[in-house]
């Protein structure tokens, strides 16, 4: 088993990891990660693959329908 502890963890090993596409959606899908490392059952860490830089938000796509 490998224990990864990030330089700012406070020492706790990380025992969650939680991998979302966007930074908003990490809260969501690792609540029971999260709920555990307040509680002190380990530390968790997220990965967040996009910034959501890319999103059509512009005049241009008014009109645009999925």
């Amino acid at each position: 088993m490998e224990i990864y502890v990030p330089k700012n963890a406070n020492k706790d090993v990380v025992k969650n990891l939680i991998i979302a596409a966007h930074k908003d959606d990490g809260e969501m899908i690792g609540i029971r990660a999260i709920k555990d490392a307040l509680i002190g059952d380990g530390g968790v860490a997220m990965i967040v693959l996009t910034d959501g830089g890319g999103c059509p938000k512009g005049e241009g796509y008014k009109n645009f329908s999925y």
